[in-house]
């Protein structure tokens, strides 16, 4: 058969194939809503409540308040004129809501005065023991290492000597029942909470304190004016308020 020379190496057109092309993806517009939010700053975290509590008691004369029948509201109205932080114990408070903190040893004592004590007392509130129930609760000052003695008049000392205290004085420290029989100057409380059914143990527990802020180097003054203790040093109020309302010494100036 004759060859057709024009179809000798002739190889097929190839035709390149074409995609339509992709319509452009459409990329929505940001809202009126979303352009018009402003960006807020984060807020600072709260301070924790023992850090407020040195910030207020570092290098100072520190009071402590407790609950005994021989603290008087007089005693406490010149405690507050001086201006120096004060612990109160548990329901003293009453007599000074305005005080620095309350400090509260036993946990039934905190759960039976929680919505009191969030109406009427404006400082910081610790207790010796974990407290369960609605917020605001105590901050426990077991998690914070510190000894409590098992006391909430300890307690509140080694708080105070814990936040930077120079030197404590203590009012209310009677530690045995007045002529009358009474416990504490508000009476006893309600039933359900212990009335000092453990007064035999104070002393014992109060010298363990002593012992241990002699230990630090913090001075603990008993200003009570009735007291069974006899493992701080004494003094009468009147003679702390004249110390604290005396001039400062001049400071000598190397020649």
């Amino acid at each position: 058969m004759p060859v057709n020379p024009l179809a000798i190496n002739r190889a097929p057109v190839l035709r390149p194939l074409i995609y339509p092309r992709p319509a452009p993806r459409r990329v929505a517009e940001p809202s009126q809503t979303a352009l018009s939010l402003k960006r807020v700053a984060p807020t600072a975290p709260p301070v924790a409540p023992f850090s407020k509590l040195q910030a207020a008691c570092q290098g100072q004369t520190v009071f402590v308040l407790a609950s005994g029948p021989s603290l008087t509201l007089a005693d406490v109205a010149a405690v507050r004129g001086t201006g120096r932080p004060v612990i109160v114990t548990n329901t003293t408070f009453r007599l000074a809501p305005w005080a620095t903190a309350l400090f509260g040893q036993d946990r039934k004592w905190h759960q039976a005065h929680a919505a009191e004590v969030a109406a009427a007392f404006r400082g910081l509130v610790f207790s010796g023991q974990p407290v369960a129930g609605h917020p605001p609760l105590p901050t426990c000052v077991k998690a914070l290492g510190i000894e409590t003695f098992k006391n909430s008049g300890a307690g509140a000392i080694a708080l105070a000597l814990h936040a930077g205290a120079a030197r404590i004085v203590a009012l209310g420290l009677d530690c045995q029942p007045d002529a009358n029989g009474h416990r504490h100057w508000h009476g006893e409380h309600a039933p359900g909470l212990g009335n000092a059914v453990s007064m035999p143990l104070w002393v014992a527990q109060f010298k363990r304190c002593a012992a241990w802020c002699q230990a630090k180097g913090v001075p603990v003054i008993n200003a009570s004016r009735a007291t069974a203790l006899e493992c701080f040093p004494r003094a009468s109020l009147e003679d702390i308020l004249a110390d604290l309302s005396a001039p400062a010494a001049p400071t000598e100036v190397a020649p």
